[in-house]
């Protein structure tokens, strides 16, 4: 029986300001988190967590290593997982996560 495929299974690999970079697209991010692409972007419509700096030829958003494990930590911190609390998320949740997306790869 097959593994199940974790979240950083197939990174997109792309040079950013001359370095090559693991990205990671949303549907990446959802698996980390649990969650629903379209929760992802439900998520970014409502200013919860914002778009990271890149994208690909696309128009896709992208995502560091860092930042998915670093969005995972504080989601952990903050009970994200908590089935109680799946759309309520604290000030320092939505700070953080604005901060962590705002940084460059």
């Amino acid at each position: 029986m097959a593994k199940p495929a974790t979240w950083d299974a197939k990174p997109k690999k792309l040079i950013y300001n001359g370095v090559l970079h693991e990205f990671f697209t949303r549907t990446h991010l959802a698996m980390a988190l649990n969650r629903e692409s379209g929760t992802i972007r439900s998520w970014e419509l409502k200013g919860v967590v914002c778009h990271p700096l890149v994208r690909d030829k696309r128009g896709s958003w992208l995502y560091t290593r860092e930042q998915v494990e670093a969005l995972v930590r504080l989601a952990k911190e903050e009970g994200v997982f908590d089935p109680r609390f799946r759309n309520q998320f604290s000030q320092r949740f939505s700070e953080e996560a604005h901060r962590i997306l705002n940084a460059e790869p």
